[in-house]
């Protein structure tokens, strides 16, 4: 059996907002990997194969409720204009 590491790092550059400046001494972010996270939990005992379709519905249904906020933002800058 293969054993993986229980954390993961990412590089710090990818969790600045469009306001922080991108400095050379940003940290890199790690990851807790375990069950308490919702998306490793549901991922922990698929097969490879279908790893990469949960990702893709995952990623879906992110990016539909981004949308929605921010349409719903949108409407309400244009009703406190009126």
């Amino acid at each position: 059996m293969i054993s993986l590491p229980a954390s993961a790092k990412f590089p710090g550059q990818k969790f600045l907002s469009k306001n922080e400046s991108s400095g050379a001494d940003i940290e890199p972010k790690t990851c807790v990997l375990n069950s308490g996270d919702e998306l490793f939990s549901e991922l922990r005992d698929k097969n490879f194969s279908a790893v990469g379709l949960v990702v893709n519905k995952k990623a879906k249904l992110i990016s539909a409720e981004f949308d929605v906020s921010f349409v719903l933002k949108n409407l309400v800058t244009l009703y406190l204009s009126l």
